[in-house]
């Protein structure tokens, strides 16, 4: 008790706010141990000051590197030679490392109900674009455990996926049996995305890195969305992708560089460097570059275009959420009414649409990724989505059963349209024909074919 009255009686000099935050450090050193690791304190250094304001000249706590405290500074007095983390970075650490703590509460209680989680697994399994944001807010908090579990089970699902559109690609008329082949593609398709979006995060980004299996994923997953080519499911996998940030960069720099076989994986890999881009600026000229055309590469190239879109994108990287919240609101213009009188809206009025859901609803459904040729409707949309958290990718419950829409064929197909030219059976191919036995070779010689090329 001496040691605290000693610690309170240093903090007459600091407001209410900050002495509650000073006094949160001192009951909590495993949390200031946490804010110390994550801030990279010099390894020499045996003390480190911990700003509580956001001015230079404001009080700050002196601790030793193992979170034990020695004094507290009042405004106005200085720390000397002493690393000092500032408030801002004391806020995005803290925040981080409380929200964590709040996912593992989470994920604890929703471990120790096998029933719901039993329940969640078989919606995601099924329910295709209409798995709600509640659904994927549970699942969520289980990353930091589930994530290393759920990720080989992610790579599983991806290698079935191919073998089953390889099936799937094969079939004309659907009906039976194949109908249900269809369904199991339309279903596993959106399984691996919602996958990706609970994995994504701290764990799976380490368990891959322990098993340097980063690129490898990178090309299989990004592979398998590139040939789905819609919008919904290219805009989780590239929100996955930037979510392991710096890690996945030299794969997908490389992936970008290599021979354009298949343009539409190139369109792909294109977007998850603008991705990574948007949320590392540090790496911005490094993907720029990357994207630049090649030496003599004409204006109008496909090339030039995406590096004039990546170029804009991230000089204007925060001016573009208004733009899509007002085309996105759009598309709601028919339902207003009805959302009104069911109580979604508070006015049959576009604006009345909450934010939150007019941005979800561009990941509904199996709208095209390229609305014409060369042009990508995704990139104005990447400052918004690659910042999101992976929730905001889910429209909430009561607008999910409202807006998903039910599997029919034409969904599935959809889906394959671009796996058809690639798992195409190839064309019997028929052997020239050869003269008889006893007939003149047709080599010119004049003996018989028999005794000749035969």
């Amino acid at each position: 008790m001496g040691h605290a009255h000693h610690f309170l009686s240093r903090l007459d000099r600091v407001d209410r706010e900050e002495t509650e935050l000073a006094l949160a450090f001192y009951r909590d050193p495993e949390l200031l141990r946490a804010v110390i690791t994550r801030a990279r304190v010099p390894e020499r250094a045996e003390r480190v000051a911990v700003r509580l304001t956001s001015e230079n000249d404001g009080p700050c706590v002196i601790v030793t590197r193992d979170a034990r405290f020695v004094t507290c500074l009042g405004r106005g007095m200085f720390p000397g030679d002493v690393p000092v983390i500032s408030r801002a970075q004391l806020d995005a650490i803290a925040a981080n490392e409380q929200s964590l703590r709040a996912r593992l509460r989470a994920a604890s209680e929703l471990l120790g109900d096998t029933d719901e989680l039993r329940a969640i697994g078989v919606e995601l399994l099924r329910a295709g674009d209409g798995l709600p944001r509640e659904t994927m807010a549970r699942l969520r908090a289980t990353e930091p455990v589930l994530g290393p579990v759920l990720l080989p089970l992610l790579s599983e699902e991806l290698f079935k996926t191919e073998s089953l559109v390889r099936d799937a690609s094969k079939v004309k008329y659907p009906r039976g049996a194949e109908l249900d082949l269809l369904r199991s593609v339309w279903e596993r398709a959106w399984r691996i995305q919602h996958l990706a979006v609970a994995v994504a995060g701290d764990a799976a980004r380490g368990a891959l890195q322990k098993a340097d299996a980063v690129a490898p994923f990178c090309r299989t997953f990004l592979g398998c969305t590139a040939a789905f080519n819609t919008l919904p499911m290219a805009a989780r996998a590239v929100w996955a992708v930037a979510r392991l940030g710096k890690v996945a960069l030299p794969t997908l720099k490389q992936m970008y560089a290599e021979p354009r076989a298949h343009r539409q994986m190139v369109r792909v890999v294109a977007l998850s460097l603008m991705g990574v881009g948007i949320r590392h600026a540090s790496v911005r000229a490094e993907i720029l570059k990357t994207l630049a055309p090649r030496h003599g590469a004409p204006p109008d190239s496909h090339d030039a275009a995406t590096h004039r879109l990546a170029a804009d994108l991230f000089a204007n990287v925060d001016r573009q959420r208004a733009l899509w919240v007002m085309m996105a609101r759009e598309k709601f213009v028919p339902h207003l009414d009805r959302l009104a009188a069911d109580g979604l809206i508070a006015s049959p009025c576009v604006d009345a649409v909450p934010e939150e859901v007019a941005l979800a609803s561009n990941f509904v459904g199996e709208c095209s990724l390229f609305e014409r040729e060369g042009v990508l409707p995704i990139v104005s949309l990447l400052s918004t989505l690659c910042r999101a958290d992976g929730d905001a990718l889910y429209l909430p419950e009561a607008w999910a059963g409202r807006f998903a829409t039910t599997w029919a064929t034409a969904r599935s197909e959809t889906l394959i349209e671009r796996y058809r030219g690639m798992y195409a059976p190839a064309a019997p191919v028929t052997a020239p024909a050869r003269p008889g036995r006893n007939e003149a070779c047709a080599c010119g010689s004049g003996k018989k074919y028999k005794r000749c090329c035969a």
